[in-house]
Order: structure tokens, then C-alpha cells, then sequence
């Protein structure tokens, strides 16, 4: 069952009472936050908390206009990353351009507000993960931030098993220091496993 969205007003009445939690950060992810007609107003009003911002978009709708308006302001924009070539990203990403993902990395990165590529671990991608370090650092990534699979269509399916997970998480490590991009963890369910061989990578 699909949540149903709220509406700007609701979304902007939210955002108002973030300042006054005063947290360090916060993130804005989607969906697809670039569709919200009141995104920047909800960045402004952050912003205007001594908030620190992080974007979370597929990049599929950025372009110099909007990473600009994206700088102004100080955001930190991750454009996530679900496969290391055209075949295997447009296959996860229905309707996304590989070439278009290349390119919002380079806008980004002139307006310099790139931020963390986000990689959503699972059985979809889970054998490309060194070709995926590859290409984060072949179109000029410096970090990459690891999340677990979130419920969502087809996830029994997608999910890996924690053993999976487990041999994954060491993979990354040693992908680390081979590609020589900083790596971080997001996701609470990561942690029993870096803590059992001591792996300290906080996002």
C-alpha cells in the first residue's frame, strides 16, 4: 500500500518546526524531492535554522538553474547511483538516462555542491559493487554512502540475506582502499557486522 503525499502547505507547515528541534543536519530525499514545486521554500526555511542540508535526488531533473539555486543555499546534493553502466542503471531506474546521471555529476560538481553517492545495496546490484567504486571515481565522486533496501515493490525478491550482507560490507573495505574513496555506512542494521570486525565507517 502507497502512502498517500502530502501536500505543499502540510509539507511546508513541517517544515517550519524543524529549526526549533535544532538538529546538526537533515536530509531530503524522495521520491524525487527536485518535483516539489515547494522544495526551495522548505530549503530556506531550513536553511534559515543554521541547518545543514543534504539533497537526495536521482539527478534525472537537475540542471545549472537549479544547482545554482542548490548552492545558494549551501546544500550537499548526493545523486544516487543503482548501477556501473547504462545497461544495468536503466534496467534498475525505469524511465532514468545513464547519460543524464553523468552529466548532473559534472553540474554538480562545477557548482560544488556534490556531495555522497548513495548506493542502495541489493541483489540488483550487489555483484557490480566494484565496477560501481569504478565509475563513482571515474565521474569524480570522493565518497560513497551505503544503505540496505527499504521496503518497497518487489522486496523479498531484491533483499539480501544478512550472511550476504555480512560478506558484502568487508568487500567494501577492501574496495576502499583500493579505489581510494571515502565509505560510510547508513543504516542500522549495518552495524552489528562492522562492529563485530571493527569497521568504523559513521556516516
Amino acid at each position: 500500500m502507497v502512502s498517500p503525499q502530502l501536500d505543499g502547505e502540510k509539507i511546508l507547515e513541517v517544515a517550519r518546526q524543524i529549526p526549533s528541534l535544532e538538529p546538526r543536519w537533515i536530509i531530503i530525499e524522495g521520491g524525487e524531492p527536485l518535483l516539489r514545486q515547494e522544495l526551495f521554500e522548505v530549503i530556506e526555511i531550513i536553511y534559515k535554522g543554521n541547518i545543514k542540508i543534504y539533497l537526495i535526488s536521482n539527478g534525472m531533473f537537475l540542471d545549472k538553474n537549479i544547482a545554482r539555486r542548490l548552492a545558494d543555499f549551501d546544500v550537499n546534493l548526493m545523486i544516487s547511483i543503482d548501477g556501473a553502466d547504462k545497461e544495468s542503471y536503466e534496467k534498475i531506474r525505469k524511465g532514468a538516462s545513464f547519460e543524464k546521471l553523468k552529466e548532473s555529476v559534472t553540474i554538480a560538481s562545477e557548482y560544488k555542491i556534490l556531495d555522497s553517492c548513495p548506493v542502495t545495496i541489493g541483489r540488483h546490484n550487489y555483484e557490480q559493487l566494484d565496477k560501481i567504486f569504478q565509475f563513482a571515481k571515474d565521474i569524480g565522486y570522493k565518497k560513497i554512502t551505503f544503505l540496505g533496501l527499504k521496503p518497497c515493490t518487489d522486496y523479498k525478491n531484491n533483499v539480501l540475506s544478512g550472511e550476504q550482507y555480512r560478506s558484502i560490507l568487508l568487500s567494501l573495505v577492501e574496495y576502499q582502499r583500493k579505489y581510494m574513496l571515502d565509505i560510510y555506512f547508513d543504516e542500522p542494521f549495518f552495524k552489528p557486522f562492522l562492529k563485530e570486525h571493527n569497521i568504523d565507517y559513521s556516516a
